[in-house]
């Protein structure tokens, strides 16, 4: 039952340790024998902070109903902390973050990661605008605490991560507003939520390894302005709207992607990519030494390479609308099974290069070069009448 308010505080916090005591204001249980809660830490302002702002961490026994809000903290390691005390695992429940204002931080707010931290139940970060933090809001955390976390309605301005979400079991991340070098960014997550979050980026909008989840009805624009930049015609590009590396089980879908050489890259994940609007880039879809997933009813517009396959198999490509293309499916090793899409305006429709395809009908080819192009390539050996390398030809 305590409150603290209204005070200002200037070069807080130890410069070298982030521990409890590392923090211009630190609310936990500690070593407490009882349940203890009902703090407000409210209309506080942290300048200049050394490496915490406000950090809440662990209890021998459970740390309840905190509230933080109308607080500016500015500079430092974090703006606000979650972390773990000692051995004492009880992370804090119904916690809630709203309304304050971070500039200037390494990591606006944050989850230290620790193993032996459980529970934190029920916690929300909400309404915080963030500016020029290295990364917005970073929750390192681990699939014994903080299930459920969610991170709504956040301005977050930040030079490289927006918002990453490691090793949580059901985070949602629900219409917040990102403007960052990389959007959002996952890794070992599980049943995750992502949705109605607008995303502006100069990298990539996406990330994920070994994450499952759904990701639906996101804006993710590229806003690449630097020398560095690929381009489409003369048009500047980011790098990837939506990658998902190594082992991710996610459904994608009614998401706008706009302004990216490559729209949605895929490696050897299990995905299901549905209702997309891919507009303007050098690739739509990108799938690499992925099997057995389907793309469907997505519209992919103004891409010198709609879908692109590259050592992939058993792929079925059904009911997508492909507009302004060069190629509309570009398949190098890979086979596919190809279902009632809409070609139009393109140069050729399908293009095969030692691949194996099924294509159903040709209804909708809306293709001014050739409907399909099929090639192979073929090795050649040419010996003399004794069966040895012949000295006269460069093959063999």
């Amino acid at each position: 039952n305590l409150t603290i308010h209204n005070n200002i505080f200037d070069e807080c916090g130890w410069n070298y340790y982030a521990g409890v005591v590392g923090a211009c204001i630190s609310v936990g249980g500690g070593s407490l024998p009882v349940d203890v809660g009902n703090i407000t830490v409210y209309s506080n302002n942290i300048a200049n902070i050394e490496e915490v702002g406000i950090m809440v961490y662990t209890g021998q026994n459970l740390i309840n109903n905190i509230q933080v809000y109308n607080n500016t903290m500015q500079g430092g390691l974090y703006g606000f902390l979650m972390t773990t005390y000692g051995s004492f695992a009880e992370r804090p429940e119904n916690l809630t973050v709203h309304t304050n204002y971070f500039y200037d931080n390494t990591n606006g707010i944050g989850i230290y990661k620790s193993y032996t931290a459980k529970g934190g139940a029920n916690n929300l970060i909400t309404n915080n605008l963030i500016y020029n933090s290295t990364n917005g809001i970073r929750l390192d955390g681990t699939p014994t605490s903080y299930e459920g976390i969610t991170v709504t309605n956040n301005y977050i301005e930040a030079n490289n991560t927006g918002i990453f979400i490691g090793d949580i079991v059901s985070p949602h991340v629900i219409n917040n507003t990102v403007e960052a070098s990389i959007g959002i960014a996952c890794a070992q997550t599980d049943q995750m939520d992502v949705q109605f979050n607008t995303i502006s980026v100069q990298t990539k909008g996406f990330t994920s390894s070994y994450c499952k989840g759904e990701i639906k009805s996101n804006e993710i624009t590229g806003t690449c302005i630097s020398d560095g930049c690929s381009k489409v015609a003369f048009t500047k590009v980011a790098d990837v709207g939506a990658e998902f590396d190594e082992f991710s089980d996610l459904k994608f879908k009614a998401n706008n992607l706009t302004l990216f050489d490559t729209h949605i890259k895929a490696v050897n994940s299990d995905l299901e990519i549905e209702n997309n609007v891919l507009d303007y880039g050098n690739t739509g879809i990108l799938f690499e030494e992925t099997d057995n997933l389907s793309i469907n009813s997505n519209q992919i517009y103004n891409n010198s390479i709609s879908i692109s396959l590259i050592n992939s198999f058993d792929i079925e490509i059904e009911l997508n609308h492909l507009s302004n293309f060069e190629k509309g499916l570009y398949s190098v090793n890979s086979s596919s099974n190809i279902l009632n899409n809409y070609y139009d305006q393109g140069i050729i429709c399908l293009d095969f290069l030692d691949s194996d395809y099924q294509v159903n009908n040709y209804d909708n080819f809306g293709c001014s070069s050739a409907f399909i192009f099929e090639s192979y390539n073929v090795r050649i050996n040419i010996v003399t009448d004794e069966g040895v390398p012949s000295p006269n030809h460069q093959f063999y």
